[in-house]
């Protein structure tokens, strides 16, 4: 009796949302009501939650039978493997937007400065290169027996000389950039791990965990970063606040491999390094602190570290401690750039955002670039070209339909376009130890500059008669910067999808060059050529992060990573072609200073 009693309770039919707002009456009609059908609006219903569960005995054990079954399914998971929190879900990357209710309307939300709103924002990429994003499907799921785990740190340590040489190049490169831990607490560190010449492990976790971090900085071991993860989690380094285990969180962070596209807006490690700072209140100048310099490097490194939209201005208010170390200015650096970040983000109009950059740019030109070292001066020109690009971009995109090439504003967003490839380039090619690791900064860039391009190269109409070239120069420059990196051992193998797509023939090209350059291209396979559902799948990566292949399904033969660069040769005459042919009928390039 009370269990049909429950069921009827459950089937009772609702107010929809939309009537509820206004306070209207609802005819309670579904899918949507007749006043929502009418207005146009989205009907959706809150599922009811029944208050007035029985209390009855047979209801009661039944409840208990389910905790029971939940429990023992709990409990054989745990005992066959461990699984961390870092543990991503497998979703689609669309799925991942933001919902957003506007005035009874359901909306998507893409963070404008996240990997999903660089190429979500543009509804014509959309559902064009959902293979730039790795699939959890297509992933290694990363499991680490609790059992086994000094197996892992075995095979992650080297020998004890090595160890030392790790220390001095970590004490020579990294650490005056990133002084998160002191010199006394790293030696103790070390020796705790090392006795006799011989390994121990010991009973301090956070200084093994501290070591194994380093050793991944340094690129002097195999460590992998979803094994650093799982073993941070098991040694309860993540768990336990304290000054010592956020310097090893911040490091780990700062080796994290952030080059690969992510599928989701915010990471649970950055989210528990925020927490954690928060927790231990290190935004504050406390004076009474005797560590107060230590507490500042590690909330300087919070900041730094973390994406813009993590951080709340009013902390960043509450912090006033500055000195003229390399981390502190970087810091204030960092802070100017979130503030003005927002208020680019909230421009309505070209003139409001002109008058934003301008400013920041004023900024860098009187203050960074002709203070600052070297190497800081570089970073923020970067973030300022990238910041520039990325906003004046976003402003574009809200007026639909295909760009003309006779647009002012665009031929200054081709302009902006090379001058941060010519800067990101010039950055790499510097011989600075730092250099390998790659930052936020340099990674997001990266990531802008190839949105970027693949949004302009689908929105040139293919009459145009300089697509063509504009599609060299967007190809050249996203090969020159896939080329640059390859020092810092990174995973950007979805380069080669986007230098894909930038080929005349995989967006759209209907002109007779084209189909000239198209024949030469597909030539170099046996004069066959595949059809639509084959280009899209042309080219993909290989397991071996080092060596990309060029595959071709069907009945293409696939290319050894040794001729990977011949390739690119080859296509680079192939456009050399297409040029030629421009050239012979007569056709005029003179867009602005891109062209030159």
């Amino acid at each position: 009796m009370n269990y049909q009693r429950e069921i009827q309770i459950k089937r009772i039919s609702l107010v929809c949302n939309s009537c509820r707002a206004k306070k209207v009456k609802c005819d309670k009609i579904k899918p949507s009501c007749s006043r929502c059908l009418k207005h146009g609006t989205q009907c959706s219903y809150t599922p009811y939650r029944n208050k007035q569960k029985s209390a009855t005995v047979e209801s009661l054990q039944m409840e208990v039978e389910k905790l029971k079954e939940q429990l023992s399914i709990c409990s054989s998971s745990s005992t066959s493997s461990f699984e961390t929190p870092f543990a991503e879900s497998s979703v689609q990357w669309c799925d991942l937007a933001v919902p957003l209710c506007i005035n009874g309307n359901w909306k998507c939300n893409y963070p404008p400065f996240s990997d999903l709103g660089l190429f979500a924002r543009d509804r014509r990429l959309r559902d064009s290169i959902p293979e730039l994003f790795h699939n959890d499907e297509t992933k290694k799921k990363n499991e680490l027996q609790a059992t086994n785990i000094n197996e892992s740190l075995y095979k992650v340590l080297s020998s004890v000389e090595d160890l030392m040489k790790m220390k001095s190049l970590f004490l020579k490169t990294i650490w005056p950039h990133y002084p998160f831990i002191d010199v006394e607490t790293l030696n103790y560190a070390f020796d705790q791990v090392k006795q006799n010449d011989t390994f121990i492990f010991p009973s301090t976790s956070a200084a093994l965990n501290l070591v194994i971090i380093i050793s991944s900085l340094t690129k002097t071991s195999q460590a992998d970063f979803q094994d650093l993860l799982q073993m941070v989690h098991i040694l309860e380094i993540s768990s336990s606040p304290s000054e010592h285990n956020l310097a090893i969180l911040l490091y780990l962070k700062l080796s994290a491999t952030l080059s690969a596209l992510s599928l989701t807006i915010r990471d649970n490690l950055s989210d528990i390094i925020l927490s954690m700072a928060l927790e231990l209140g290190i935004f504050c100048d406390a004076a009474n602190f005797k560590n107060r310099s230590l507490r500042a490097n590690l909330w300087f490194g919070t900041v730094i570290l973390l994406d813009s939209h993590y951080v709340d201005s009013l902390y960043i208010k509450d912090c006033a401690y500055y000195d003229t170390t390399p981390l502190s200015i970087r810091y204030q650096i960092k802070t100017k750039f979130i503030t003005m970040s927002r208020q680019i983000s909230n421009s309505v109009s070209f003139s409001e955002l002109e008058y934003s950059l301008n400013t920041l740019e004023s900024y860098y030109e009187t203050e960074v670039k002709s203070q600052c070292e070297e190497g800081i001066a570089y970073h923020c020109q970067i973030s300022l070209l990238s910041l520039k690009l990325n906003a004046s971009m976003l402003m574009m995109l809200l007026e639909e339909g295909d760009f003309s090439l006779q647009d002012a504003r665009v031929c200054n967003l081709l302009v902006d376009f090379e001058r941060l490839s010519s800067a990101l380039i010039v950055y790499f090619s510097r011989d600075e130890v730092e250099i390998v690791i790659l930052n936020n900064d340099t990674v997001a860039a990266i990531k802008i500059l190839s949105s970027f391009a693949l949004s302009i190269a689908l929105r040139i109409s293919s009459d145009d008669h300089q697509r063509v070239s504009v599609l060299s120069k967007l190809q050249r420059g996203i090969r020159e910067i896939f080329k640059s990196v390859q020092r810092c051992q990174a995973d950007f193998g979805w380069l080669n999808i986007v230098l894909k797509w930038l080929s005349p023939d995989c967006c759209g090209g209907s002109s007779s060059w084209d189909r000239d350059c198209e024949s030469l291209i597909f030539n170099d396979f046996g004069g066959q050529k595949p059809n639509d559902n084959a280009i899209g799948d042309l080219l993909f990566l290989t397991e071996d992060e080092s060596s990309p292949s060029l595959c071709v399904s069907g009945n293409f033969k696939q290319q050894a990573s040794s001729d990977f660069q011949e390739h690119l040769n080859f296509v680079d005459k192939c456009h050399n072609v297409s040029l030629a042919l421009c050239d012979i009928q007569d056709v005029e390039f003179d867009i602005c200073q891109f062209f030159k």
